[in-house]
């Protein structure tokens, strides 16, 4: 993970501490492709926080679809992941010069930034945008969120039991094959 300060930018840091009420929920919940159930999509078991549906006094829902997911469990997983990522609420903007090429969308870099108090604090970039400038030639526009690792422990996802849509398959005793090799 690189380090970037203020001194490798070409703006001052700009810094969003509180995320839109829009773009905050505390349920996830959506479908995915089970292989279990001939890959057909089917709904996973819904991820919830109590403590953030009370901090938001509502349930807010966002719908996640996992279509390349074919396994209950890694649904569920994405899903908690999900869900305590929408309560990273530090967002940064700022411009560098070529030295930000190096960088792409999806990678975590380590601001530290005195106004701030961030001192190797660790962000995803979200957003990466090349710019023509005429004094500097160009300039690389990036977006990042917080970003942190303890959020991505598979051990801390509380797993719900599952079955295929809710549906539990029930032998039909009505259509019993006649038996065969009896001896009397």
């Amino acid at each position: 993970t690189d380090a970037i300060d203020e001194d490798d930018c070409l703006s001052s840091f700009q810094v969003t501490t509180k995320a839109t009420r829009k773009s905050m929920y505390n349920t996830v919940r959506g479908k995915f492709t089970d292989k279990e159930a001939n890959y057909i999509l089917s709904e996973y078991p819904i991820q919830t926080s109590s403590t953030y549906i009370s901090d938001d006094g509502e349930e807010l829902i966002k719908e996640v679809n996992l279509a390349m997911t074919d396994d209950n469990v890694r649904a569920q997983r994405i899903a908690h992941f999900q869900l305590l990522r929408s309560r990273m609420q530090d967002s940064v903007r700022f411009d560098m010069g070529l030295a930000g090429l190096k960088y792409k969308a999806g990678d975590n870099v380590k601001i530290t930034n005195t106004i701030m108090g961030y001192q190797d604090k660790v962000f995803e970039i979200t957003k990466l945008a090349i710019k023509p400038d005429p004094k500097n030639g160009i300039r690389i526009s990036i977006q990042a969120i917080e970003n942190v690792e303890a959020n991505y422990d598979p051990d801390s996802v509380t797993y719900k039991d599952y079955t295929t849509d809710g549906l539990v398959s029930i032998p039909d005793y009505n259509n019993i094959a006649t038996p065969t090799n009896l001896a009397l």
